[in-house]
């Protein structure tokens, strides 16, 4: 009987844990104008990349990314288009260079708790970067994960995704494991550049 009794208590805990953990995530949440969203607000941010790969190349783009956020913590990105690429080293500047979001979209997203932060984390598995650009006179095509999670600074008038390194690096088909890195950011507005803030 002790032990049964034991038992109920150690599965009660486990489920006390399990309401807390459901609890912070769900706590987090979009807002506009103080207010939380209750349905999904479509949003627009442009942002400055920077995309890198141990094996030596180095790109930066203008990245226009569309989606929505809302209700609560969620979010789906549907449209990213990277533009004005150029080369910091490895890829010829002579010649095109293309970064495309590959496969996944829409990428669902939910803000987290990470590393002592609120992060916007990418739940969608598969996202990927298609990266295009000619090595050596030979064209080139590498397709890398995309980083797992951004974080959330609310400094600026409306809320601002930063790859910050925080996240694990991503993994490419050609090119040693973790060697994908992305840094930049930009802040997510509404359609007529309403702010958005989070939490």
């Amino acid at each position: 009987m002790k032990t049964i009794k034991m038992l109920f208590v150690a599965l009660a805990a486990v489920l006390a844990l399990t309401a807390i953990s459901a609890t912070a995530v769900s706590a987090h949440t979009w807002k506009q104008k103080g207010t939380v969203l209750k349905a999904a607000v479509k949003f627009h941010s442009t942002q400055e990349l920077r995309f890198s790969e141990k094996t030596g190349l180095e790109i930066e783009c203008a990245v226009v990314e569309e989606g929505t956020v809302g209700p609560g913590a969620a979010g789906e990105i549907t449209s990213v288009k990277a533009k004005e690429c150029h080369s910091i080293r490895g890829c010829e500047a002579s010649h095109s260079i293309e970064v495309e979001a590959y496969s996944g979209l829409p990428w669902k997203t939910e803000l987290v708790t990470l590393y002592e932060g609120l992060r916007n984390q990418i739940t969608t598995t598969g996202a990927k970067w298609k990266i295009h650009c000619t090595l050596s006179g030979t064209s080139w095509t590498n397709y890398c994960e995309a980083t797992p999670n951004m974080a959330i600074d609310n400094a600026k008038t409306s809320a601002e995704e930063v790859y910050d390194g925080e996240a694990p690096a991503g993994n490419c088909i050609n090119g040693p494991g973790g060697n994908f890195n992305t840094k930049g950011g930009g802040v997510l507005e509404g359609l007529a550049n309403e702010p958005f803030q989070a939490e």
